[in-house]
């Protein structure tokens, strides 16, 4: 370990910050207005006197307790607290499990949510017997495209 604190920003209640674009390792919470952003944090912290909009925003947590509005998340956690207001978002989580919504938070417009899926390339037997016998059957640039083939799909 380094022993080196992680980076810590903080936009305060009362500043308005347009055009907010950079990366930040450690923790920024945002009491202020943030309009028009791409940020790219470890942890985002949108206080109840927060508020976000017009934006993206990729992170491993986000915590919402003010207000966002057409933002972008792409997020490994979000945390969506009683007194958080989410108007026209589009949500990216990369584990279905990591979504929290307190029951009072209020939701406006469109909200979109999905789940971002890792491709895993997995090759079972038969598509491997499928692979050898195609590339046996092919000569110079031609392949034989009339075969028939049983593929086994499993129980």
């Amino acid at each position: 370990m380094s022993g080196e604190k992680p980076t810590e920003g903080l936009i305060p209640e009362g500043l308005v910050v347009s055009n907010l674009h950079g990366e930040i390792g450690g923790i920024l919470t945002v009491s202020g207005v943030v309009e028009r952003s791409n940020i790219k944090a470890g942890k985002l912290m949108i206080s109840a006197s927060g508020m976000m909009r017009n934006g993206s925003v990729d992170a491993e947590e986000v915590t919402i307790a003010g207000c966002v509005s057409n933002v972008l998340l792409c997020v490994s956690r979000l945390n969506v607290m009683r007194t958080a207001t989410m108007s026209d978002c589009v949500i990216e989580i990369s584990h279905a499990t990591g979504f929290s919504v307190h029951e009072n938070a209020h939701f406006d417009g469109e909200i979109k949510l999905t789940t971002k899926r890792h491709e895993i390339s997995v090759i079972s037997q038969s598509q491997a017997t499928l692979e050898r016998d195609m590339s046996a059957i092919r000569v110079g640039n031609m392949v034989n495209t009339d075969i028939e083939a049983d593929i086994p799909l499993g129980d």
